[in-house]
């Protein structure tokens, strides 16, 4: 039959007591067939391999499975953080002021922000855009999703066709502006103010 052998460490002077609990009921504590060190509720602790708890939540070295074993109950990624929106295709310098937030969970990404600019080159034929984010989107790939724009001044309202929306650019790399009719790009030269606001949020999947 196996045997519990019980040893001291050399270098400590503490003791170990093993206390029953306050029962009448006979408790059988199994020990697993493998070399290992017992979890205790004072945290800090690393857990190497893999864990299910219930059947319903199993973690792994990489992610966790929430739901079920398969594939489709992975999720191998959840990020947040902040970042700073940039204008995309803008060559010339310009003043910088703006802010960004985002989550990531699993390919699901949420990202908001406001571009807050001055210096804006109204010279520059280049479509109006969003750049800078902090993931990089495949250029293989359009992420799908919905984006929506409001509380904006960097674009002149006036002149701005009813039809303009942000929307991906092909390859999805960065968000433009863009009049949907016409299928049209709103340039920084024909539309920008030289300093304004564009306060975006977006959600997709890639």
């Amino acid at each position: 039959m196996s045997k519990i052998a019980l040893s001291g460490n050399a270098s400590g002077t503490g003791t170990l007591t093993v206390a029953a609990p306050n029962t009448n009921s006979n408790y059988t504590l199994t020990l697993p067939e493998e070399t290992g060190t017992v979890l205790t509720d004072v945290g800090g602790q690393t857990l190497t391999g893999g864990l299910t708890l219930g059947g319903d939540l199993t973690l792994d070295t990489n992610g966790i499975y929430l739901g079920g074993t398969g594939a489709a109950n992975y999720l191998d990624d959840y990020e947040e953080g902040t970042w700073t929106p940039q204008l995309a295709n803008h060559g010339a310098s310009y003043t910088n002021n703006s802010t960004g937030v985002y989550t990531k969970i699993g390919n699901l990404f949420y990202v908001a922000g406001e571009i807050n600019v001055s210096g804006v080159d109204q010279t520059d034929p280049s479509p109006i855009g969003v750049s800078g984010f902090p993931f990089v989107v495949p250029t293989s790939v359009q992420p799908l999703g919905d984006i929506d724009w409001r509380d904006q001044t960097l674009i002149n309202d006036a002149t701005l066709p009813d039809n303009a929306k942000v929307v991906w650019n092909v390859g999805g790399v960065y968000l433009e502006v863009r009049d949907l009719k016409g299928n049209n790009s709103i340039s920084y030269s024909n539309y920008a103010n030289s300093s304004g606001v564009m306060r975006f949020s977006a959600w997709f999947r890639i």
